[in-house]
């Protein structure tokens, strides 16, 4: 694709569910960040996940249509003192979240790590739903949000999105109960209905 020039991307069509030659051609088209953005504008927050060779390029499209309120940046970090964080073009402009691990130590401390920066959330891969828990309070006590991606087993252990929308009681539900209060799913729908039906969220 990088190869392609933009006309030729632009003309493409995505195909039905996982694609593939015989999945029929849909109507939707690959737009580029500003036309996505663009759509966003004054309706949805946007997790602007781009690495680090296009971060600066994609905030400054972000400014220019002057939606750096509605743009969640987000950076796998164990500490703000790893990187140069300070000096970025997003930071202090746009929301900033951290991707904390456990393969990286203790999530309480990294969580601790950033208390002078304040993070709007806090993204956290886990094993063990101890130190989730108790992440996720922290992060609570300093004012910042906790996210779990569902969307692969690997990023939340036995309970991703396949297992979530059969039994959302036991697995969205108990990952709430832990204290999550940001859930990234390919289910949206699904949630939405759950945490409505719930009371977890206003209809």
């Amino acid at each position: 694709v990088a190869n392609l020039p933009l006309a030729e991307v632009s003309a493409l069509r995505l195909r039905q569910g996982q694609g593939g030659e015989e999945a029929p051609h849909t109507d939707w088209r690959i737009p580029t960040l500003k036309q996505a953005l663009t759509t966003a504008k004054d309706r949805i927050l946007v997790n602007l996940d781009v690495k680090a060779e296009v971060r600066d390029q994609s905030y400054f499209v972000a400014r220019s249509l002057g939606v750096t309120d509605q743009v969640l940046i987000k950076m796998s970090l164990a500490s703000p003192n790893e990187t140069n964080l300070r000096e970025m073009a997003f930071f202090g402009n746009t929301h900033f979240m951290p991707i904390i691990r456990e393969e990286n130590g203790d999530l309480q401390q990294q969580v601790l790590n950033f208390v002078t920066i304040k993070p709007v959330a806090f993204e956290v891969i886990y094993e063990n739903e101890g130190e989730l828990s108790t992440a996720c309070a922290t992060a609570t006590a300093i004012r910042g949000r906790c996210w779990v991606n569902t969307m692969w087993e690997r990023l939340s252990p036995g309970h991703s999105d396949d297992l979530s929308v059969l039994d959302p009681e036991n697995h969205w539900g108990h990952l709430v109960r832990l204290g999550i209060d940001m859930i990234q799913t390919d289910r949206p729908s699904a949630l939405i209905d759950y945490l409505s039906d719930t009371g977890l969220r206003a209809r």
